[in-house]
């Protein structure tokens, strides 16, 4: 049964919106054998045109517990998880070099002092 709300709530309106394209939200893999594996691919509303991200309620969730037979039938998925394992040691250099970088102190370098010549009475 509802309550009357003594302070309506009211939502202007807002103008229409178009969506046309998806924004990968999240990406999972979970691979606990070369048999067994999981994907799972959330994919958002965007418009790249402006850079805006629509409403989660147009979420889409593509995923399947069959990741290896998917990796052997479909070239895309195969190459993309490749690209995803040769990614790895790159990444992890990145990541490295990027924490190194930020423990090293900033150092400026001094500017040159101006060559002053002594002055010289003739």
């Amino acid at each position: 049964m509802p309550i009357i709300n003594e302070n309506p709530v009211v939502i202007p309106s807002t103008a229409e919106k178009l969506f046309p394209h998806q924004w990968i939200y999240n990406l999972s893999c979970h691979c606990p054998s070369i048999s067994k594996g999981l994907i799972s691919i959330e994919l958002i509303p965007y418009n790249a045109d402006n850079l805006e991200f629509g409403p989660y309620s147009g979420l889409e969730i593509v995923t399947t517990d069959a990741l290896w037979e998917a990796i052997n039938e479909v070239p895309e998925v195969a190459a993309a998880f490749t690209a995803v394992i040769d990614s790895v040691e790159p990444l992890r250099n990145w990541i490295k070099n990027r924490a190194i970088a930020s423990a090293i102190p900033s150092y400026s370098i001094p500017s040159p002092l101006p060559d002053i010549q002594p002055e010289t009475n003739l």
